[in-house]
């Protein structure tokens, strides 16, 4: 892009920061080594007391604002920071998360191209605690109808126009775990959000994120932005009658995330609330096979197995299934009747894997194991293609690749 430095917008990142000194310098760092001319950097902690402090001040000199005093939670610590926001271009980024290089430039000069775009998400790695990539949360281009379902945008690689927070709001401080999420839907009901090629940033998982923890408070979040968005004058007609399925969603993702943390005793209490609140829990099946048999094969490629092992968590998703299926509670036995439509679609999600890492024998084999439980598969176009090209294509040597976390996939 031919465009002169000064012409370009100035992009303010805020970290909000609280107790998170063995990670906050290497935040600090990939955002100050972005390649990006006109940034501003603001930095709100929350009053820590590990050594952060002495971490925010080494860089005090570049940064234009930053402030360590107790706050009302991470999003009061966020709205902080962007009221004294001066960037066109906005985003946060968590004090355990990391940019990659050039992520700023692209996503910037991508807004500055396109001025009807109100906020731009991409693709992000999982890393764990020590910053090694673990999985990758894959960005495709969505609805609006899709984003009630769930929340398809992984935080630290959006970018948003201030101009558009000026509008709709800046985060909800009552909101303290989906709080992004809840953001995300405000904007597209009135704005498009652009999906940009290119991984962005490193959503870092430990046992102290707020990923990890407290799942079931999830749930209420969930619900919430569910009532907030289908009471929006501004949500299109023809998507009302998608607000049961969305309620459905919302629990049996919330379940199928407790289960994958080895949290089973909060995945109980959601599906008995499920099943006690939802006159048809099961209306919507194909939404829980696909999301049981996502978390099945994905569970431990997230690092959470040292978390989840003291509660026996199995990193083969087939006798991962078998577990939750036997950690049901009485008020769940329905969803026994899932389990063959679950281990078939693990099949088709575990073939499609082998065929990334180009191995056609394994490739092969879940198809097969597939197809075996349920012939009309070889009836998809796109199964049947593959079934063929496993035969037809020599083995090559596998290729590692990043699994995918559940439905964020999709």
């Amino acid at each position: 892009m031919n465009v002169s430095p000064h012409e370009l917008p100035l992009v303010t990142i805020v970290t909000p920061s609280y107790n998170q000194a063995p990670y906050l310098e290497e935040t600090i760092q990939s955002v100050l080594s972005q390649d990006y001319p006109r940034l501003e950097y603001i930095i709100i902690d929350g009053g820590s007391t590990d050594g952060s402090v002495n971490i925010i001040k080494k860089y005090e000199s570049r940064l234009a604002y930053w402030v360590s005093e107790p706050d009302a939670g991470q999003s009061d610590a966020i709205n902080k920071g962007w009221r004294r926001a001066h960037g066109a271009i906005v985003a946060f980024l968590n004090s355990d998360d990391t940019y990659t290089p050039g992520a700023i430039r692209i996503c910037a000069e991508y807004l500055y191209q396109h001025p009807h775009v109100g906020m731009t998400h991409g693709e992000c790695h999982w890393i764990d605690a020590s910053g090694r990539p673990i999985g990758l949360i894959q960005a495709t281009p969505f609805t609006l109808g899709d984003l009630l379902l769930q929340c398809r945008i992984a935080q630290p690689s959006t970018f948003i126009r201030k101009a558009v927070l000026d509008d709709v709001g800046l985060l909800d401080p009552n909101m303290q775990w989906l709080m992004d999420y809840e953001l995300w839907v405000r904007i597209a009901l009135k704005y498009p959000i652009a999906c940009v090629p290119g991984i962005f940033a490193n959503f870092r998982i430990h046992p102290t994120s707020k990923t990890g923890t407290s799942i079931y408070h999830h749930l209420h979040d969930h619900l919430e932005i569910i009532r907030r968005g289908f009471a929006s004058p501004y949500l299109p007609r023809e998507l009302l009658p998608l607000k049961p399925r969305a309620e459905h969603y919302a629990y049996a993702l919330t379940a199928a995330n407790a289960y994958s943390l080895g949290q089973f005793e909060s995945g109980r209490a959601v599906l008995d609330a499920f099943f006690a609140e939802q006159s048809q829990p099961l209306q919507f099946r194909e939404d829980v096979i696909r999301l049981f048999a996502n978390h099945a094969v994905s569970v431990a490629s997230l690092g959470y197995s040292a978390q989840a092992s003291e509660d026996g968590v199995t990193s083969d998703p087939i006798q991962w299934l078998t577990r939750v299926m036997n950690a049901l509670p009485p008020s769940a036995q329905a969803l026994r009747g899932l389990e063959p439509d679950i281990l078939t679609q693990i099949h088709v999600i575990q073939a499609f894997g082998a065929r990334q890492k180009g191995d056609w024998s394994e490739t092969r084999q879940e198809i097969w194991e597939a197809v075996r439980r349920k012939p009309a598969l070889l009836r998809q176009r796109g199964i049947a293609s593959l079934f063929a090209q496993s035969f037809a294509r020599p083995l090559r040597k596998k290729v590692p690749v990043h699994n995918r976390f559940g439905e964020l996939a999709s």
